[in-house]
């Protein structure tokens, strides 16, 4: 198919422009010449009926009198007009004319007109002649006779062709000189840009890059190059990102560890190979595909086998079938590298290529995954050793924390002396000073050591001992006169002690994760309660700073009434067949001694109550579009009148209607009267933990007893918030002031 011939849009515009021109001006001429025609006619017209109109009033008595050579006398009167071509009288019902005067009678030819078939007066305008017809009446109205003149056309028509001549060629002057004007605008201002435009992009498709126009004018060919310039400098930003990703997928490539095989139904695979196959495999092509992946295996081995058993079934299968044999197909084996003989781990995927409907060949996909497992190996390891040192850890509080917080602030502070000692020596110090320094040092770095070994702690005692090995080292230095030297390490056993001081950091981070109180851990020493109890007891009722510090000792954090349920909500649950966790905030605040003696059992009644009666169902969670695991929340917060205790959750809310149908009162008990009477149960079944009736009863009676009252809000499909409250009325100075440390 050929192309179309290509024609400028510059030819196609002086065409359209010269068209439309050429309509505008045959128009105009049109419409000129005949307004100059009818100009020209017109003043003709007036003129000859003027002629006939005073050719009348001469003929009235001449024919009156019956007068011929009068009337003749009168017509003579005519031939003065050049443009005469005949004049004729006639009377009143005769055929003939009684004179006749016409151009023609100068050259002896006289005309021969003809009585007009009406004589009304009429004017007729021809193409070469003019005739008046006029009735010559008597002024009583009596007529006389008829006039007729007909007067020549023809310089009036000679006038009219030379005005259409002139209008014609001045209009064509005016149509090429504005033709001329247009098209070098058009040129100028159209084509121009256009042609920049066209040869840049041209420009672009032959491989330059950053090809620009210039933009000079501030219309929509300037927004033109400017678009066209934006789109260059994005083709360039384009083309510069796809060579990026080319290359990434490139390196991306050249880096994976994808090995692709292609094997007949026989199973013996073809020469056809990716790169990465050989490096996998070794040599592949006219090998078994089952030599690839079970390489040595006994003839009775499991895997190979069910492989075996497999291929035939899959070679053999319909397209319908693949995705239910796909399932069957091995996911992943292991070999050793042919290069290194170390094990190695493949993920394997089959694809089957099919003709008319019938498998010819299959692909084998083998991907390297020995660094996915690797890696997962190593974070099974570094789990199992996080687990190790958080056992290690609970471990440590159980038997006291105390003495283990005692310990990093020792080995903190023996590493602050050391590095103050070591900062302080001059550069050139006396052999005296830098062995004391040295021996100083090394007796710090030693007991952190044994210390951490003590504890169990192995990455902080290796630390330590790769300092004291190079501390070791400078004082046999010293010992044998080579003095000087400390200055050339100094760096080295800062970075030793800053290592040492990261895993004591770390060490601490783990202890303080263990622990349920978090950092306050870190302040805390083992008293007998006896003491505390009996320190409370006379102190109890002071307002000054001792009084203070005994209800601040007698206080403990709200982790200790709270920590064991964290891990009893999960088993709680799944005793329900539901999914449930504990979230706790406000674990460090303290609670007062009051409350300290029956929170514990209260917040268990709370959380037991929402894990049973209030967190939904698996199933009845996802028709609410609720995630499968239920939430129960667990905060404490400081207050004005001492600390706010809440216990929510996301469930599904109390039903109140269930619980005022089961306790048979009045319509208008409040709910939380409601939900705490005793023998009112927030279920209608009973179980082992909950169902009695008794729970939230024996909860707010021991909270009573404390000093504090609960309230409780519910909303169906969202959940119930029970809130503990300092009562109104209590005074609770002591205790707001032991919250904050006594100074």
């Amino acid at each position: 198919m050929s192309r179309p011939r290509f024609l400028s849009v510059g030819v196609k515009l002086a065409f359209a422009t010269i068209t439309v021109l050429a309509l505008v001006t045959t128009l105009v001429v049109v419409e000129l010449t005949g307004r100059e025609r009818e100009s020209i006619l017109g003043a003709k017209t007036a003129s000859a009926t003027a002629i006939a109109d005073l050719m009348v009033d001469s003929m009235i008595a001449p024919l009156d009198f019956h007068d011929a050579d009068a009337v003749g006398t009168e017509l003579q009167s005519l031939r003065a007009n050049h443009d005469l071509l005949y004049a004729a009288v006639w009377t009143t019902g005769e055929n003939e004319p009684v004179r006749v005067l016409s151009a023609g009678e100068a050259t002896g030819t006289p005309p021969h007109p003809s009585r007009p078939s009406d004589d009304a007066p009429t004017l007729t305008l021809r193409d070469d002649r003019l005739e008046i017809v006029r009735a010559v009446m008597r002024p009583d109205g009596t007529r006389l006779g008829t006039l007729v003149i007909s007067l020549s056309l023809a310089n009036e028509n000679a006038a009219i062709v030379s005005t259409r001549k002139r209008i014609f060629w001045l209009s064509l002057l005016v149509v090429a000189g504005t033709a001329t004007i247009l098209l070098s605008i058009a040129r100028r201002q159209i084509v121009g840009p256009l042609d920049r435009m066209m040869f840049a992009a041209l420009r672009i498709e032959k491989g330059e890059r950053d090809v620009r126009v210039a933009v000079t004018a501030h219309d929509e060919f300037g927004r033109l190059g400017a678009v066209f310039n934006d789109m260059s400098a994005a083709i360039v930003e384009r083309e510069r990102r796809l060579a990026d990703a080319t290359r990434r997928l490139r390196e991306l490539f050249d880096h994976m560890q994808q090995a692709i095989v292609v094997f007949g139904r026989d199973g013996i695979v073809e020469k056809t190979a990716s790169a990465q196959a050989s490096i996998v495999f070794g040599q592949t092509s006219g090998r078994h595909v089952k030599n690839l992946l079970y390489p040595g295996a006994p003839s009775l081995d499991v895997e190979l086998q069910a492989f075996l058993d497999w291929l035939p079934l899959a070679i053999e299968s319909a397209p319908e079938e693949w995705a239910e044999l796909a399932v069957l197909a091995p996911k992943e084996v292991s070999l050793r590298d042919p290069r290194t003989s170390e094990k190695r781990y493949l993920g394997l995927e089959f694809e089957p290529i099919r003709q008319d409907g019938s498998v010819v060949r299959m692909m084998l996909l083998a991907t390297d995954e020995t660094e996915v497992r690797l890696l997962e190996e190593e974070m099974r390891a570094q789990e199992e050793e996080h687990g190790k040192q958080m056992a290690r850890m609970r471990r440590l509080l159980a038997g006291g924390g105390q003495v283990f917080a005692s310990f990093l602030a020792n080995a903190e502070e023996r590493l602050d002396r050391g590095e103050r000692a070591l900062h302080d020596l001059p550069p050139k110090a006396r052999p005296d000073d830098e062995s004391r320094v040295l021996d100083e040092l090394f007796q710090l770095v030693h007991t952190v050591k044994g210390e951490a070994t003590a504890f169990g702690l192995g990455d902080v005692a290796i630390e330590a001992c790769k300092v004291e090995d190079g501390l070791d080292a400078l004082r046999s230095r010293s010992r044998h006169g080579r003095v000087g030297r400390l200055d050339e390490v100094r760096r080295e056993l800062f970075e030793g002690i800053a290592a040492t001081r990261a895993e004591l950091s770390r060490a601490r981070e783990l202890f303080v994760e263990a622990s349920p109180i978090g950092r306050a851990i870190l302040d805390q020493i083992t008293v007998r309660r006896s003491d505390v109890d009996r320190l409370f007891a006379l102190a109890e009722k002071r307002d000054d700073e001792l009084g203070r510090l005994a209800h601040q000792l007698a206080s403990r954090p709200f982790s200790d009434a709270i920590g064991t349920l964290i891990e009893k909500v999960p088993v709680w649950a799944d005793a329900f067949g539901k999914r449930a966790v504990l979230e706790v905030s406000g674990g460090p605040v303290l609670v007062p001694p009051r409350l300290t003696r029956v929170l514990p059992g209260v917040m268990a009644h709370l959380v037991r109550n929402a894990v049973a009666h209030g967190i939904e169902s698996i199933g009845e969670r996802r028709v609410m579009s609720k995630r499968d695991t239920g939430l129960v929340r667990a905060s404490c917060t400081d207050g004005d009148h001492g600390p706010v205790i809440v216990v929510e959750d996301d469930g599904g809310g109390l039903r109140e209607e269930g619980l005022r149908r089961r306790a048979k009162v009045a319509s208008d008990v409040p709910l939380t009267e409601l939900a705490f009477l005793p023998g009112v149960s927030t279920t209608e079944t009973a179980d082992d933990l909950s169902g009695r009736g008794m729970g939230l009863s024996a909860a707010r009676e021991a909270l009573h007893e404390a000093g504090y009252e609960v309230t409780i809000t519910t909303e169906a499909g969202r959940g119930a918030r029970f809130v503990l409250a300092p009562m109104p009325g209590q005074s609770f100075a002591n205790m707001r002031q032991s919250l904050r440390p006594v100074s």
